[in-house]
């Protein structure tokens, strides 16, 4: 009977208690209200976030492969078609082995405005240009989402990243 009575106990002490599981809930709940906001800002995202994080990846890489090759590279703002068009600045003679420039299509919605270089520089007509000492030139592209709200992403000449502003802004706004 001695017996029966511990094993009895035994199964009764295996499982948690109510004000356990309690805890537990709550503290997921609570790492799940702050990790769940960031988590759907990550995997779900509209035409204007992509825009943004191509051309941010592509003015880093841009400038970090114009210092790696040590010569000019190019990525030419396209006004009318939306693409986005990465070359050397070098010419090149034309031959079948020639690889043709990269070029990307925006989203469909997003438009580009403009591209206006920092006062003083000299304009490639729409092209950024990155350097070979790991530089590039300051500008500012001008876009536009499909309901018509403006923005800009900023260039900097030594810094390896491409600011997000809301609204068309100039260089003495900056």
């Amino acid at each position: 009977m001695m017996y029966e009575k511990t094993q009895r106990q035994a199964v009764a002490n295996e499982g948690f208690t109510l004000l356990e599981l309690i805890v537990v809930i709550f503290l997921m709940g609570f790492v799940l209200a702050f990790a769940f906001p960031r988590f759907t800002n990550t995997f779900i995202r509209d035409k204007k976030d992509i825009t943004i994080n191509q051309l941010r990846l592509n003015a880093v890489h841009l400038k970090k492969e114009a210092l790696i090759q040590g010569k000019i590279l190019m990525m030419c703002v396209q006004e009318g078609t939306g693409s986005i068009l990465i070359k050397d600045a070098a010419p090149r003679p034309i031959s079948d082995e020639t690889p043709e420039p990269e070029a990307f299509l925006l989203p469909d919605g997003i438009i580009v405005d403009g591209i206006e270089f920092r006062p003083g520089t000299d304009p490639h007509g729409n092209c950024i240009r990155f350097h070979k000492k790991g530089y590039s030139d300051q500008a500012i592209i001008h876009l536009s989402d499909n309901d018509g709200r403006p923005f800009s992403l900023v260039t900097h000449m030594f810094l390896n990243q491409v600011d997000y502003r809301e609204g068309h802004i100039q260089f003495d706004e900056l």
